[in-house]
C-alpha cells in the first residue's frame, strides 16, 4: 500500500514538472506580453506556436493560461479559453466547443453558425476573456483543405476583431505559415514562436537536473549524472516521452524496492513505454 502511494506521488511530481528552458521561456514571456499589450488598445493581436509532437505545446498553453490575470470585477474569473482542432475540424466544431466552455447550449447547425458566432463574440467581450488558444491547428491545413482552411482562418480573424481577444494558434510543423493561408489573419498575429526537441547539450542536462530537483519523493539524480546520453537517445530530446519513460522507470524501481533509479529500472521503463518497437531499441537493456 505504501509503495502504491509512493508511485502515485512520484508520477504526479514528474508529470507536474515544467522547466522554463530558454525557448519555452521566450514563448511564455512573449505571449504573455502580447496579451498584456492587447488589453491596452483596440488593435487585434495574436501569435502562432509550432513544435514537434511531445515538445511542450500543451504545457506552454496551460502555464500561460495560469499567468493571465483575470478581470477583477468578474465572478467566474474566465481569462482565457482553449480548444483543440480535430481532424476534419470545422467552424461549427470550434464555435460549439467555445460556447460549451462559456456554459451555452452547443447544438450548432450550419444555418446558425453566423448567429452563434455573433453571440460568442458578445459573450467573450462581456466575460472579459482576453485570449483564446487553438491547439492542434495543423488539422486546419492538413491535406487538400485549401477552401475550408481559408474559411476557418477568416472566421478566426473575425472572432479576434469582434470579440477583442488575442488568438494563439498552436500546432506541429504542419501548421502552415499564416501569410500563406490568410494574410489578413497573419497581419493580426505576426508573432511566431517555436519549440524544438533538445539537442544533447547543456540545456538537456539542465532539463534533467531540474526534473530531478523538482521530484522530492524519489532519487532521480542518476538521470543527469549517468544516463543523460541514453535518455536523449531513447526520447530523441522530446519532453513527453522523457516524462513517460521516467514515470514508468520510477514506478518499476519503487515496486522493486529500490531507492533510486538504476539501469535495470530504466530498461523496464523503456519496455513499458516503447514496447519492442524496432525504431526505438532499448538502450538500457543488456545485450
Amino acid at each position: 500500500f505504501m509503495q502504491h502511494k509512493l508511485t502515485i506521488k512520484v508520477a504526479k511530481e514528474i508529470d507536474a514538472t515544467i522547466v522554463m528552458h530558454p525557448r519555452f521561456q521566450k514563448a511564455y514571456d512573449g505571449i504573455l506580453s502580447i496579451i498584456q499589450t492587447a488589453s491596452l488598445v483596440n488593435i487585434p493581436f495574436g501569435a502562432t506556436v509550432t513544435a514537434p509532437s511531445g515538445c511542450g505545446k500543451t504545457a506552454l498553453m496551460k502555464i500561460i493560461q495560469r499567468g493571465i490575470p483575470t478581470a477583477t470585477l468578474l465572478h467566474d474569473g474566465i481569462s482565457s479559453l482553449s480548444v483543440a482542432a480535430e481532424a476534419n475540424t470545422s467552424i461549427g466544431h470550434l464555435v460549439s466547443k467555445l460556447m460549451r466552455q462559456l456554459g451555452y447550449p452547443t447544438t450548432i447547425r450550419a444555418s446558425t453558425i453566423h448567429e452563434q458566432s455573433t453571440l460568442l463574440s458578445s459573450a467573450l467581450r462581456e466575460r472579459g476573456v482576453k485570449a483564446i488558444f487553438i491547439d492542434e491547428c495543423q488539422h486546419i491545413f492538413r491535406g487538400r483543405r485549401t477552401l475550408s482552411a481559408a474559411a476557418i482562418t477568416d472566421w478566426i480573424k473575425q472572432l479576434s476583431d469582434e470579440a477583442g481577444v488575442v488568438v494563439i494558434m498552436l500546432g506541429t510543423r504542419e501548421l502552415r505559415p499564416l501569410e500563406e493561408a490568410n494574410d489578413q489573419l497573419s497581419s493580426r498575429a505576426p508573432a511566431h514562436f517555436e519549440l524544438q526537441q533538445f539537442a544533447l547539450d547543456d540545456d538537456w542536462v539542465g532539463l534533467l537536473k531540474q526534473i530531478a530537483s523538482e521530484v522530492k519523493s524519489f532519487n532521480l539524480k542518476s538521470i543527469y549524472t549517468d544516463f543523460y546520453k541514453n535518455l536523449h537517445k531513447a526520447t530523441r530530446g522530446a519532453i513527453r516521452p522523457l516524462k513517460q519513460l521516467l514515470i514508468a522507470s520510477a514506478v518499476g524501481a519503487i515496486l522493486a524496492g529500490k531507492s533510486d533509479l538504476d539501469k535495470e529500472s530504466l530498461a523496464y521503463g523503456h519496455m513499458q513505454v516503447f514496447g519492442t518497437d524496432p525504431h526505438s531499441p532499448n538502450v538500457f537493456a543488456d545485450d
